[in-house]
């Protein structure tokens, strides 16, 4: 996962935060903890349960991608960057 992560903060050119659970089903359990009415928002579901382990920042490979592709300047402007 961490090369996935990798390629898109390059291609990005933005810092990509990774939390700790990564299983899809835990989305689907907090949006049903939600529901059930154990937390008030899913706002509050995610400060309480998720931390972020791990993040990856744009290497080197950044120019690469952006020959290659030339995504990273049509996008670049859809964002805002922390």
């Amino acid at each position: 996962m961490a090369l996935w992560r990798r390629i898109i903060a390059d291609v990005f050119g933005c810092r990509i935060l990774a939390a700790e659970v990564e299983e899809a089903a835990y989305g689907a359990a907090l949006l049903a903890s939600v529901g059930a009415g154990i937390y008030g928002s899913l706002d509050e579901a995610i400060k309480k349960t998720i931390s972020l382990r791990a993040f990856e920042q744009p290497g080197p490979d950044r120019e690469i991608y952006n020959s290659i592709t030339g995504y990273t300047t049509t996008f670049t402007g859809s964002y805002i960057q922390p």
